[in-house]
């Protein structure tokens, strides 16, 4: 039969697992702290084991949201809308997101992603663009931005 393991090894288990986490990649410390508790670690665990990432510095949330921004960028483009979102569910604190966001080029994103969708779009050109406008304002960017996109993609084809 197995003992329950003390406070200190439980610790020090909880903190191994942190470590092979972040060895896959960066996460943000809510994300750590709740796959902690899934896995059966007791909150004071969970808390000790964010405190010393923190102390050894390998715990960002700033990075993990730039990088989490541009990633989101590279393989599925959003607006920030849903990129805020996001984020949020990840327990980051809206502060750091918008130091995240600072610099983001909505518009650009924006046309990206309406090139990346126009060619799957089949019917007439008005039901296309309604098509379109509706999966960018899905993607979580502004009616604004995406009025001006579809405008210059409209003057531009």
């Amino acid at each position: 039969m197995h003992d329950k393991p003390s406070p200190h090894q439980e610790k020090h288990k909880a903190f191994e697992l942190a470590l092979r986490l972040l060895s896959l990649r960066q996460h943000a410390r809510h994300e750590i702290r709740e796959k902690l508790r899934l896995k059966g670690f007791s909150n004071e665990a969970a808390e000790h084991t964010i405190q010393r990432l923190d102390q050894l510095q390998l715990l960002d949330d700033l990075a993990f949201s730039t990088g989490f921004i541009r990633s989101r960028c590279r393989t599925k483009p959003s607006g920030p809308y849903k990129l805020r979102y996001e984020l949020r569910k990840k327990g980051i604190d809206e502060e750091v997101i918008d130091q995240a966001l600072d610099g983001f080029d909505s518009w650009e994103e924006c046309k990206k992603a309406a090139i990346k969708k126009l060619p799957l779009l089949k019917g007439e050109r008005q039901v296309r663009e309604r098509k379109l406008q509706a999966h960018l304002m899905n993607r979580g960017f502004d009616n604004e931005v995406i009025r001006e996109v579809l405008s210059e993609l409209q003057t531009g084809a």
